[in-house]
């Protein structure tokens, strides 16, 4: 779940493979706790997990991609600027473009 409530998130045949067995019947994600029951376990183990690491991942991988931020931005429910922040990223030093491209 994203801030703005949307996230769209492309399928990868790779993923489509994993999630083709699964039961498929409502949301992906029911238990909103599931954050911070990580981060409980993260400590429990003494793992470093960083706040919304697994976000700044996708985004992070993702990016490097598809090198559009404004797709990313839609994808994962933010905008270009909230990446660069956020992220910590500057779209000059990827080469990256703050506007959608035709495809």
């Amino acid at each position: 779940m994203t801030k703005s409530g949307v996230s769209i998130v492309p399928i990868s045949d790779n993923l489509a493979a994993w999630l083709l067995p699964l039961p498929r019947t409502g949301k992906v994600i029911t238990d909103r706790r599931i954050p911070i029951l990580m981060t409980a376990l993260s400590k429990k183990l003494e793992i470093a997990w960083p706040h919304n690491g697994l976000r700044h991942s996708y985004i992070s991988y993702r990016l490097a991609i598809v090198k559009d931020a404004a797709k990313v931005a839609l994808e994962a429910g933010n905008s270009p600027d909230i990446i660069f922040k956020v992220v910590r990223y500057s779209p000059k030093t990827l080469g990256l473009p703050m506007t959608a491209q035709a495809v």
